[in-house]
């Protein structure tokens, strides 16, 4: 049973699924990473903390993993294998393997980015299901999360129109969440396809990191109802560092407020469909404008001693002077120029680059 995917599900399981440690496998492989001790792990560049965790060579849970896959169809792709998205391929921040249930060969469709918030309002709900009915019937395949909201309405309107749809989970692959979408997750995975960078058995609740996954797969992406806090911010925030042209519709009302924000920092309005499917050119998103920061606020750059790494980005300084001080959830960061939005944006990418770590309760610590 042993082989190179066995020795990858370890190493991801033992770096907590870091794509980080993508840049270690260019040099070496993960049996050669598996058979190392813990003075070498240290000499090729992983941290202490890592290196003792690389130094527990027990392959149980990997390969428990493995059959549990075999059981439930599912079908891990490492970031080598021919199936593994074109797309996300040359992304260092992407997975080192994938996680699927259903047809790999939608991904060679035209995938559209459709997400939003989780409360919808029968405006955002009407909008969203007129769109997502039109990118279907013009050969569309939407790119979605699982939560209840904009997620549901895609994954609804491509159970109802019996197409194939693409739904990218933020926990286990094997796990539906929330349950009551259990019918569409299984339509989802009939027909289309079920993605999720966590294997069985990790008990995974990291939502806003999977954002990052469906902006890099999408040549388009619409924010379809979105308030300024809205995690649906964050894929655009990536879509817009990925080159992926972003939409939002220009709406009043305080649901659609992130919309609009995007709509004014460069993303197109969204009217209709077919400007999402002929979109080709990059749309960045301008830096949203600053306010003065109060003093206590003032953090330019810091540097953390475990890895000595330092951090030329302020809002990144400022997270991590948050975390530093005691402030360790989103909530407790927020300030009039870092609202929540921001800060889960900046909390993502430093979990990706394996700097931070997230905790139960919505915290997070220094790695």
């Amino acid at each position: 049973m042993k082989g190179e995917l066995l020795y990858l599900v370890w190493l991801t399981c033992n770096t907590s699924f870091s794509p980080s440690v993508k840049r270690y496998l260019e040099n070496y492989s993960a049996e050669e990473l598996y058979r190392a001790d813990y003075e070498t792990l240290l000499r090729i560049g992983f941290s202490e903390k890592t290196s003792r965790s690389l130094s527990d060579k027990r392959l149980e849970r990997a390969e428990r993993i493995l059959r549990v896959c075999r059981l439930k169809n599912i079908l891990p792709v490492t970031y080598t294998d021919e199936a593994y998205p074109r797309a996300l391929r040359n992304n260092p921040y992407m997975p080192i393997i994938l996680y699927m249930r259903g047809n790999p060969s939608v991904l060679d469709k035209r995938l559209v980015g459709f997400v939003g918030t989780r409360k919808t309002t029968p405006v955002g709900e009407s909008f969203s299901t007129r769109l997502a009915e039109e990118l279907i019937d013009c050969g569309a395949v939407l790119v979605t999360g699982s939560a209840l909201g904009i997620d549901s309405v895609a994954l609804t309107t491509a159970f109802y129109k019996q197409k194939p749809a693409v739904s990218v989970l933020g926990c286990d692959i094997d796990k539906y969440y929330p349950s009551k979408n259990y019918a569409l997750l299984e339509h989802t995975a009939r027909l289309g396809l079920v993605i999720s960078e966590y294997p069985p058995e990790t008990n995974a609740r990291f939502f806003p990191t999977r954002n990052r996954i469906i902006a890099g797969l999408s040549s388009a992406l619409a924010v379809c109802e979105a308030p300024l806090d809205s995690g649906a911010l964050i894929t655009a925030e990536f879509a817009s560092d990925y080159g992926v042209p972003i939409f939002a519709p220009y709406i009043d009302g305080d649901s659609f407020a992130g919309c609009r924000a995007l709509v004014d920092r460069g993303a197109l309005e969204l009217i209709e469909a077919s400007a999402l499917l002929s979109a080709s050119k990059p749309t960045p998103l301008k830096t949203a404008e600053k306010k003065p920061r109060k003093k206590r606020e003032a953090v330019e750059k810091i540097t953390v001693e475990e890895n000595k790494k330092q951090y030329s980005d302020p809002l990144l300084s400022y997270v991590v002077g948050c975390i530093l001080e005691g402030r360790d959830t989103p909530d407790k960061m927020a300030s009039s120029e870092y609202p929540v939005h921001k800060l889960l944006a900046a909390l993502t990418q430093l979990e990706l680059e394996g700097d931070v770590e997230s905790l139960p309760g919505n915290r997070y610590s220094i790695k």
